[in-house]
């Protein structure tokens, strides 16, 4: 039936039922979006210009259907769950870029340098690097801040050594929400050496979704107590939407590298063997690639799982694992990496030979009659 064969009817009811059949694949709606479309008309009460809700549910979710269903190929289904749960966990872990970005920016150099100051502030800059701010595989970015006094003033005991700090890192703006003091094993002190450095308190302070964790240290000596020095990392807290943000991710990534999957074994099937066996070669490569990273963020969502209330360390990121210096033992540092691009290129070369078109024949020329030709 063509066109002008449909029952007349409200146009814009047309276009609804039209827009409706985008849930279902352009292969189906070439072979059967003709046929839906004049049926839905047929059916139509006169006057009517919108799709009932029965209809417009109906149709997406026949579309969704059709779009997830496979060709009933066991090679196929596997395809399907491995590509679909490496794209689940690479979809985490960009959930996980994403869900960073909600964390608050940590601060410049300059700025941590001043607190830094406020809470020694007698520091010896030539003992003492600058601020640093590191970036491992594993975690979000995070500030080192080490400290010592240049002079040595006794102090009366190590909690008012440690309590001092607390004081001043209080006066610069923060809030001390964990200061715990450790009591002095004085046994241990005096038959320890000179300038051993032991640990006065250690504390937990926050401003503005940022965490500052360390410890305040003193050493014995000559019967003396003296401070000798801060040590402590500045990093963001996580924020309320990493969580969604990930879960979000895999679910999309599932989705889609199973619907990437379904859409191109259709293709497949009507493709010359050569061309197949490409797509299956550059699918299995680009699966391969991808075994080191999606070990790597699993085990990394495991971590961050065991970990999840835990604020003595900056937060563990699924994606973070991707980047060079990767927190799984023993491979070279670029592997990761590595093995992700070259999935990502694997998988774009197999999906590029799958919509690839054929070249159109050369169109034969029309051979002349000749005298012989009995036509």
């Amino acid at each position: 039936m063509t066109t002008s064969d449909w029952p007349a009817g409200d146009p814009r009811l047309e276009r609804h039922y039209r827009r409706l059949l985008l849930a279902h694949s352009g292969r189906y709606r070439r072979d059967h979006g003709t046929e839906i479309v004049t049926t839905l008309m047929e059916m139509a009460e006169p006057g009517r210009s919108r799709p009932s809700a029965g209809e417009t549910w109906h149709l997406i979710a026949s579309g969704l259907r059709q779009r997830f269903r496979l060709p009933q190929r066991p090679l196929v289904l596997l395809t399907a769950v491995l590509v679909a749960a490496a794209t689940a966990v690479l979809g985490a872990a960009g959930g996980s870029w994403a869900g960073e970005r909600t964390f608050t920016s940590l601060p410049s150099q300059a700025t941590v340098q001043r607190l830094l100051t406020a809470a020694v502030p007698d520091a010896d800059p030539s003992r003492n690097l600058p601020p640093f701010r590191m970036s491992v595989a594993g975690n979000a970015d995070r500030y080192s801040i080490f400290a010592t006094p240049a002079t040595r003033h006794p102090g009366a005991d190590p909690a008012r050594i440690a309590t001092a700090v607390r004081d001043r890192i209080t006066a610069a703006g923060w809030t001390v929400t964990s200061f715990t003091v450790i009591p002095p094993a004085y046994e241990d002190l005096k038959n320890s050496d000179a300038g051993t450095e032991f640990t006065a308190a250690d504390f937990r302070a926050d401003h503005d979704g940022l965490i500052l964790r360390g410890s305040v240290f003193y050493d014995y000596d000559g019967g003396q107590f003296y401070p000798s020095g801060l040590s402590a990392s500045l990093f963001a807290q996580r924020a309320a939407a990493y969580l969604p943000l990930t879960i979000a991710g895999g679910i999309l990534g599932l989705g889609a590298g199973w619907l990437l999957v379904a859409a191109l074994a259709y293709r497949l099937r009507s493709m010359p063997t050569g061309r197949r066996r490409t797509a299956s070669v550059l699918t299995g490569a680009a699966l391969v690639m991808a075994g080191p990273p999606v070990f790597a963020i699993a085990r990394q969502a495991v971590v961050l799982a065991i970990h999840f209330h835990d604020t003595r360390f900056a937060v563990f990121t699924l994606h973070s694992v991707v980047r060079e210096g990767s927190s799984v033992d023993g491979p070279p540092r670029w592997l990761i990496p590595a093995c992700t691009i070259a999935a990502a290129a694997f998988g774009a070369l197999a999906t590029a030979v799958c919509l690839s078109r054929d070249a159109p024949a050369p169109a034969t020329p029309p051979r002349l009659a000749g005298a012989g030709d009995d036509r």
